[in-house]
């Protein structure tokens, strides 16, 4: 690639044919460091080993993923028959979903609830949150749904119930759901003089009381959506929207790890997928002591099964910004690099550089586009 001139300018994204996409969805996130922490020497769990380890540094929701944020999905990518199985039934006809399906001519399209939109979504299985993870792993748009962080057909075209995350993809920035003990360390440890002796609280209020089932304007810390305690009509226990509790938070910095909906896992475990999955966390439904930092909350049912107080939390190694994560790879096309999450061009001399937001940093490529790797070198901001 010959340079057009030595001074610095960005080519505008309409030259280089960036898509332009109608919404994207940005999930905020926390951070949770202190990776190789210890787990907690008592998690009550007598099954397994014990929980809340994590070998690396994450982000982590900081609210449960919403309505607005799956209708979104929806709107992207089951718009035809094939794929309509991503939205539930009960997220339109139960009361406590939010997502209204429309068809016409075979075209699908999805709504929101009126009300719902920053409540948590449910009625959603875990194979519906991971197709969910994908998409955001693949950069939204018609990002693909089946691979990322997950491999969720066979060959067959058939959905895998044996499904697992994929390590590489996810240390390079795909989204997951949280795993046990992501969830776990977001939700209870916090090591240091502002934390327990143990270095994990007892509840994800940052306390070793239980938490009080009370109404969000209750101005309590250790508050939660539990025991039925908000309601809707003559339905006992409803959500509200996320960060409702606005003074209750975990020690991560999370909101409704205690209450509002239950949370997927994509911990699989012994026994298989088929036979049971777990959750985390309290519900509006549930007494406080599923909020315990020593409950084990298994489901009996498959990664199929949808529940009126289920929704799930998603986690990465980079904040989750609606671009393509690094693990795809950089490949030069027609002498620029197509990383799918580029704004524009710089040169400085002869060597084009490529600012990458997803990355963080700039790409460059000496001397024509190709450096002696025949590669991009990724230079941090």
């Amino acid at each position: 690639m010959k340079s057009v001139s030595n001074a610095f300018f960005l080519l505008p994204l309409f030259l280089l044919g960036v898509p332009f996409l109608a919404a994207n969805v940005v999930v905020e996130t926390v951070f949770v460091g202190g990776a190789n922490n210890p787990p907690n020497p008592d998690d009550g769990d007598l099954e397994s080993a014990r929980r809340g380890a994590v070998p690396y540094d994450y982000y982590i929701g900081k609210y449960e993923v919403t309505n607005a944020q799956y209708a979104e999905f929806l709107n992207a990518a089951a718009t035809v028959r094939a794929t309509a199985w991503l939205h539930s039934f009960n997220m339109e006809f139960d009361p406590r979903g939010g997502i209204i399906s429309n068809e016409a001519d075979g075209v699908y399209s999805y709504e929101i609830k009126e009300g719902m939109a920053n409540k948590p979504v449910t009625f959603v299985s875990l194979f519906q949150a991971m197709a969910f993870c994908n998409w955001l792993t693949n950069g939204q748009g018609a990002g693909d749904i089946n691979s990322g962080t997950y491999q969720l057909t066979k060959p067959s075209g058939v959905i895998d119930a044996t499904v697992v995350r994929d390590a590489v993809a996810f240390a390079n920035g795909g989204v997951a759901v949280a795993s046990e003990n992501e969830w776990y360390k977001a939700a209870y440890y916090e090591p240091g003089p502002e934390g327990p002796a143990s270095d994990y609280w007892k509840y994800p209020t940052r306390s070793n009381l239980e938490p009080a089932w009370v109404q969000p304007n209750s101005d309590s810390s250790n508050s939660a959506n539990m025991n039925g305690v908000v309601k809707s009509g003559n339905l006992n226990g409803f959500p509200t929207d996320v960060g409702a509790y606005t003074l209750a938070i975990s020690p991560s910095g999370a909101f409704d790890m205690a209450g509002n909906a239950d949370e997927w896992n994509d911990t699989i475990p012994e026994g298989g997928f088929d036979e049971r999955v777990l959750a985390s966390g309290g519900s509006f439904f549930d007494n406080p002591v599923f909020t315990g930092a020593t409950s084990t909350k298994s489901v009996v049912s498959s990664g199929g099964g949808q529940f009126s107080q289920r929704g799930f939390r998603v986690t990465s190694t980079q904040p989750i910004d609606g671009s393509v994560s690094s693990w795809r790879g950089w490949t030069i096309v027609d002498g620029y690099a197509d990383t799918g999450s580029w704004l524009g061009w710089l040169w400085i001399g002869n060597d084009p550089w490529l600012w990458s937001p997803r990355l963080g940093g700039w790409l460059y490529s000496p001397a024509d586009g190709v450096s002696e790797t025949g590669g991009w070198v990724y230079v941090p901001r």
